[in-house]
């Protein structure tokens, strides 16, 4: 144990006398410098804060729309300090809630598409390079042959839309989620039937004369030998 010596007690208590203490008269505890009992302000924000969750959301609105670079840079500092406990959060969030995520997701891209479009044009630019290389691998190859067996659905989509955009035959209204449930139920089909069934474009893409979009309403399922038959010969009120 320590003690004071006489001389610092002295000190001690002249400075006591010069500067006394302010106490809050709630809690009974000293106030800061500025005259505030620090407890007793945070409790009374807290409470406001509460009782009017409005105004609460708007203030907090105003603040980060006039200082929008300076809490992206936070978030950023933040972010890059804690990625193993924010990749765990996301990562045992996206487990418990999987199904909502997904739906939540889902719906984002359908009233967004502008924006869908837009995060993967960036995205596609700034990855191309990394993309085309990795994609080479025979690890990437191996994958993708899985990923083809396991969703053929997905995979027929997926070519068709590959040849589309190279046609350019995809507008930029075209609904994917709605081409996407025409080759589900051309794969359902086949499997309730025995059948194989092909998703073809009632306007050919490539037509001798006429050129059809790849857009939901251009497209019908028809059995494998149907569509073989018809080719890119054919389409509704051909002269």
């Amino acid at each position: 144990m320590w003690a004071l010596t006489n001389q610092q007690l002295e000190c001690v208590m002249a400075i006591a006398i010069l500067r006394p203490v302010k106490l809050c008269g709630v809690c009974g505890l000293e106030k800061s410098e500025n005259g505030r009992c620090k407890p007793c302000h945070n409790a009374r924000n807290s409470a406001w804060r509460k009782a009017n969750p409005e105004k609460q959301k708007a203030a907090v609105s105003a603040w980060t729309a006039n200082n929008l670079e300076r809490r992206r840079q936070t978030n950023r500092e933040w972010a890059d300090a804690n990625a193993d406990q924010l990749k765990a959060y996301f990562s045992d969030r996206y487990k418990s809630d999987r199904e909502r995520l997904l739906k939540l997701n889902a719906d984002w891209q359908r009233s967004n598409p502008e924006k869908v479009r837009a995060k993967s044009r960036s995205y596609e630019q700034r990855h191309r390079e990394e993309r085309l290389a990795r994609n080479k691998t025979p690890e990437a190859k191996a994958m993708k042959a899985m990923w083809g067996q396991k969703y053929p659905e997905k995979a027929r989509a997926k070519v068709a839309a590959y040849r589309a955009s190279k046609m350019q035959a995809t507008p930029s209204w075209a609904d994917r989620f709605a081409i996407q449930a025409v080759y589900d139920q051309a794969v359902k089909l086949t499997a309730e039937t025995g059948i194989p069934h092909h998703v073809d474009h009632a306007v050919p893409l490539n037509g001798k004369t006429v050129c059809g979009l790849h857009v939901e309403f251009n497209l019908q399922i028809l059995s494998a030998s149907e569509n073989c038959k018809k080719r890119n010969a054919y389409w509704p009120d051909m002269p």
